[in-house]
């Protein structure tokens, strides 16, 4: 990836930053007793302020940056509810119940309380004991929802009060959620670098987790996302400056209400066994492995390996299925979708049947049964064809029926968690696939329903069904938010980087030549400067490249 910035000039690339806030109120009821502000004596209502990211900055003349000892608070930024009252948020992208989001927690809760300053020192040298000001004290109550038709409280003995625990923090990231173990007392006698110490980067709020979803009679709920969020105030009085779903990246989704393809979805190989349908709204599809390779698949304009956290899902149904068509491949064969290296998967070489030329993916498998059960194997393949899957059998795709499938890569754990769902209750479960340390690395790029060749295998399939449904969540682009400037005689950038990925600054003075600037360094995950120590002429260019580790 490239992002310019130019010697003289400032050109930032385009920020993408995380869009996993609300972006619509569908119902709002002050209560009673909803705060006021000071001065003014006007209500915090006006539902415009939950919306879009929490505030980083306070405006005004007695404002500032928004830190754990300085929360919010004017009407633009809150948003109070008392009493009785209640407030339904949507989110612009769904939280999902996802294990490999940090510490189970798949929502946070931003609101205006703030750590009390126990030495009087409020010129920055602040200390505080762990107590809150302005912080709820009441009960409060949180719902989800996936539809905006049935919502399921969170078990209110494992959810936090909202406008509670933990102060928010302007310079940290708003979809990293606090250590939930810690709590007030966690952060006596420490000053605001300690407070960051502890936070590791996140910008507070209350954590929430989906499983933690019960229906009327108490139990637990199975549910994949919540795109619905209702809190409700049972008694006291909480302000909201916001919410934010986790993953922090970029989550896409396909709904196929209108043709894919026209949206940046392509076919590659037989394009005749993909068919959208404007009627029931899906895709139709065919696994026909007596046919060369051949993909429908939808690029996301990154790379993902080990290094990264992501997340996939889908709905399928299955309507016909036969294996062993031929006497020279009498056994089953995988129907298959899930991410790919585009590239390597479209080479004329790729061969998913031999089990050893078929680098770079992370795929769901099913074999029908052909005598031994039918099974449904997740499996990473490595850049060298090493094979890791997760084989569960007995479990069959029952035809007709609607199986949702849900997986989830963890960086941290190096495990991809499948869960599926049929006809809306659980089922399985499916084995999950961990990495050992000697499996190397992966790289994909796309999401793909994947018909396979079944050349150099032993099986063969003829299956058709229908592929609904489709979200792919993945990190920011490797380089966000860059900025440059001249300081002291030399060029400076500044941009949030990422962990796995490599950075170099390069010079150019007519845009054909492009020499780098220093040795490469790898990213943090947090931001990265490199400079040029050299002064630059008068028409000097620069730009980052990043490449994956």
């Amino acid at each position: 990836m490239l992002a310019p910035v130019f010697a003289g000039l400032i050109l930032a690339s385009p920020t993408l930053f995380a869009s996993g806030f609300a972006d619509a109120v569908l119902s709002y009821e002050p209560g009673n007793g909803f705060s006021k502000e000071f001065g003014s004596g006007l209500g915090y209502t006006n539902n415009m302020a939950v919306l879009g990211e929490p505030s980083r900055v306070t405006s005004g003349q007695f404002g500032g940056p928004v830190d754990p000892f300085s929360p919010p608070y004017l009407r633009d930024q809150l948003l109070s509810i008392g009493a009785g009252g209640s407030v339904t948020l949507r989110l612009e992208n769904p939280a999902f119940d996802l294990p490999s989001n940090p510490y189970g927690i798949d929502f946070i809760i931003f609101g205006s309380s703030g750590f009390v300053i126990t030495n009087g020192d409020f010129t920055g040298g602040g200390v505080t004991d762990g107590t809150l000001f302005g912080a709820n004290s009441g009960a409060t109550r949180v719902s989800v929802s996936p539809d905006n038709t049935r919502y399921f409280i969170l078990d209110p003995s494992m959810a936090p009060p909202v406008d509670g625990f933990a102060p928010t923090d302007g310079s940290g990231d708003f979809h990293l959620p606090i250590n939930p173990s810690l709590s007030g007392e966690s952060f006596a006698g420490l000053d605001i670098a300690g407070i960051r110490a502890l936070y590791a980067g996140s910008g507070g709020g209350a954590g929430y987790d989906i499983a933690w979803a019960r229906d009327e009679n108490g139990q637990p709920v199975s549910l994949e996302k919540a795109r619905y969020v209702r809190i409700e105030v049972l008694d006291g009085a909480a302000e909201i400056d916001g919410i934010s779903a986790l993953p922090g990246g970029r989550t896409l989704e396909e709904t196929f209400d209108t043709d894919p393809r026209g949206k940046g979805w392509s076919s590659a190989g037989d394009s005749s066994l993909f068919t959208w349908d404007s009627q029931s709204r899906n895709v139709k599809v065919i696994w026909d492995s007596g046919k060369p390779n051949s993909f429908f698949y939808w690029p996301f304009q990154t790379v993902l390996g080990k290094g990264d956290d992501f997340s996939f899902g889908f709905e399928i149904a299955m309507d016909k299925i036969a294996v062993g068509l031929r006497p020279d491949r009498p056994y089953t064969f995988q129907l298959a979708l899930g991410l790919l290296n585009l590239s390597e998967a479209t080479d004329s070489g790729f061969r998913r049947g031999s089990g050893n030329q078929s680098p770079n993916l992370v795929e769901f498998d099913y074999f029908p049964d052909s005598g031994f059960g039918a099974t449904i194997s997740p499996v990473i393949v490595s850049s060298k064809n090493r094979f890791v899957p997760g084989f569960s059998y007995p479990l069959e795709l029952t035809l007709g029926d609607v199986f949702r499938v849900s997986m989830s890569f963890s960086s941290a754990s190096q495990t991809l968690v499948t869960k599926m769902w049929r006809n809306g209750d659980p089922f399985g479960p499916v084995k999950d696939v961990t990495l050992p340390s000697t499996f190397g690395e992966f790289r994909v790029d796309a999401f793909a329903i994947s018909s396979f060749s079944d050349t150099g295998g032993d099986g063969s399939i003829l299956a058709e069904g229908v592929v609904d449904n489709v979200w792919v969540n993945f990190p920011h682009p490797p380089v966000q938010g860059v900025s440059g400037t001249l300081l002291g005689g030399e060029w400076q950038v500044e941009f949030r980087s990422r962990s796995n990925w490599m950075y170099v600054l390069e010079e150019t003075r007519n845009f054909l030549d492009w020499n780098p600037v220093g040795a490469a360094i790898a990213g943090t995950n947090g931001i990265l400067r490199l400079t040029d120590p050299a002064q630059p002429g008068t028409m000097m260019f620069y730009r980052v490249r990043a490449e994956p580790r």
